[in-house]
């Protein structure tokens, strides 16, 4: 009989492999994720993080292996890049709250609150297509950040920022930490890493090795 998960282990990755064709990019990832953790995966580019926060968010096929989800847990995912739309800004918004079923004056109100607090402005009324990459991913993080989740999967989340969205991501991220959330990212900003993670690995050689020296030695503050 297969051993149950622990309650504070929402996420178990087991013997994880990717590859593509004959490279092997992940080689047999073992991770798992506790309620109110967070962490960073870091490394050279190519190197495999966020193939394995897309696996881990179960928006990537795995070669072989396992990941087993605490019942009934809610995972938001944060891409590195968001394609433009149709919709303004509002438009698609407003649709996430339809989708994620909290359309009510408190989540409205938290929207609206994040608008000030990212700097939209009237931007929120431009079609997505004709936005930046910046503000693009202002979506994604507000997207994300309105609702509630156990799990937030953050591939480059800083990607495109100005200093005060980063500062204001992380301070988000913190609350959401100390309310329980577990936080998975692949980044690259040292200081967003440094506060946001309690575990920090490296992907070198599809494995997972202890991700503080490279921090120090290739990520810059």
């Amino acid at each position: 009989m297969e051993k149950r998960m622990d309650k504070d282990v929402l996420l178990e990755c087991k013997e994880i492999v990717k590859k593509y064709g004959s490279q092997i990019v992940l080689n047999g990832i073992n991770l798992d994720v506790k309620k109110g953790q967070g962490i960073a995966l870091v490394g050279e580019n190519g190197c495999g993080k966020s193939t394995l926060v897309r696996i881990m968010a179960g928006l990537t096929q795995m070669t072989s292996g396992k990941c087993m989800y605490q019942n009934q847990i809610k995972i938001s995912y944060i891409p590195d890049h968001y394609d433009g739309l149709s919709f303004t800004f509002e438009e698609f918004m407003n649709e996430t709250l339809k989708m994620e079923g909290i359309n009510d004056d408190y989540h409205k109100q938290k929207l609206q609150f994040y608008y000030e607090a990212f700097s939209l402005g009237n931007m929120i009324h431009t079609r997505m297509k004709n936005l930046s990459k910046g503000t693009l991913q202002k979506a994604a993080v507000i997207q994300s950040l309105i609702g509630e989740y156990d799990i937030i999967f953050m591939d480059e989340p800083l990607s495109g920022q100005d200093i005060h969205s980063q500062e204001m991501l992380m301070k988000e991220m913190l609350k959401r930490k100390k309310d329980g959330t577990s936080i998975v990212m692949a980044c690259h900003e040292r200081v967003f890493v440094e506060h946001t993670a309690d575990e920090i690995y490296q992907i070198k050689d599809g494995k997972l090795v202890d991700g503080n020296d490279y921090l120090v030695s290739n990520i810059k503050e």
